[in-house]
């Protein structure tokens, strides 16, 4: 059994104005409070006198989210008009590896087999140097000055065998050249207590070993026409990720936006029945056909808003029902 009818007697024609307002609004739209206040207007013979929502002044004066919001949005289109999205990298023919790019990630994954080894390349964001900075930097030491004037991409590189022990590379690709940082050994039967030795600082090598092991890098594929691809793949990369994180800061202030606005109808709507001689009282579905009627249209519509002109003539059937307060059981 339902618990009780909304809003019998007088309160009753104003009670359908205002279910029928709110059901058919399927979404939220920025003439919202026109449509409720419409609609409770068009019912000027009842108790409820003709007004307006005092909110509606909101709508014409910008919010903090509202200005936030359209610089988003600028940025968007200016990220979108400086650069070509829609022309994919055209991957080498001669390229050993497997790129392994997921959307959202800020690394690709390198992998390739090469005589039994698996070798598995992670390669970072690069580290772009502008024309700028290069007024900035001293002379001595060359090899090191000409670096700190180039773009570079960082690498982490590893060599293992199946069950067996695997080599570790930390290295930054420079153009034309591949420097490695640091070299390790790792053991995966070192449980994560262990603190393993990583042996020597690389630059403390023998000479002629750190050639050894750039050679060693080569042959597997990690050299400077691999990685020379690989700074323009990233760089892409980082503008296609840039403009995917844009738009996430978009639809997140978008839905706050939404929702705040929302609590401000909901506050009106607060206010008003604040201000009127009537109560509310909660009711099940069979305690308010009309309005459940409403709904089920709205559910299976298209339409994303629609204003009925007058109610059909199921609508009226439930209306008169309800004036009559005809008893509903609770299957």
């Amino acid at each position: 059994m339902a618990f009780n009818s909304i809003l019998r007697s007088k309160s009753s024609t104003f009670v359908r104005a205002f279910s029928s307002a709110t059901q058919l609004i399927r979404k939220t739209q920025p003439g919202h409070r026109a449509v409720l206040s419409a609609a409770v207007n068009r019912y000027q013979g009842s108790f409820v006198p003709t007004f307006h929502f005092s909110s509606v002044s909101v709508k014409n004066k910008a919010t903090s989210d509202d200005i936030l919001l359209r610089f988003i949005e600028s940025e968007i289109t200016c990220a979108q008009e400086t650069d070509d999205f829609g022309a994919g990298e055209e991957v080498p023919s001669n390229f050993p590896f497997k790129i392994v790019d997921n959307p959202g990630n800020q690394t690709i994954t390198l992998k390739r087999t090469y005589q039994g080894e698996e070798i598995q390349v992670e390669v970072h964001m690069p580290d772009l140097v502008t024309g700028e900075e290069h007024d900035h930097q001293d002379d001595d030491k060359d090899d090191e000055s000409e670096r700190a004037t180039q773009s570079s991409i960082p690498l982490s590189v590893s060599v293992s065998k199946k069950d067996g022990p695997s080599l570790e590379f930390s290295c930054v690709a420079y153009p034309d050249e591949i420097v490695i940082d640091s070299l390790s050994v790792k053991n995966p039967d070192f449980s994560d207590e262990q603190i393993p030795y990583d042996g020597p600082d690389f630059q403390d090598l023998d000479e002629a070993l750190q050639k050894s092991f750039h050679k060693y890098l080569e042959i597997r594929g990690i050299k400077p026409s691999t990685t020379n691809f690989l700074h323009e793949y990233m760089i892409n990369k980082d503008s296609r990720e840039y403009l995917v994180w844009l738009n996430k800061l978009k639809n997140f202030i978008k839905f706050h936006r939404s929702f705040t606005s929302m609590l401000s109808v909901l506050q009106d709507i607060k206010d008003l029945l604040g201000n009127r001689n009537f109560t509310l009282h909660r009711t099940l579905r069979e305690g308010n056909y009309c309005a459940d009627y409403l709904a089920k249209i709205g559910a299976s519509s298209e339409d994303v808003f629609k204003v009925h002109p007058s109610p059909s003539a199921n609508l009226l059937n439930l209306i008169r029902n309800d004036a009559t307060g005809t008893y509903f059981s609770r299957a």
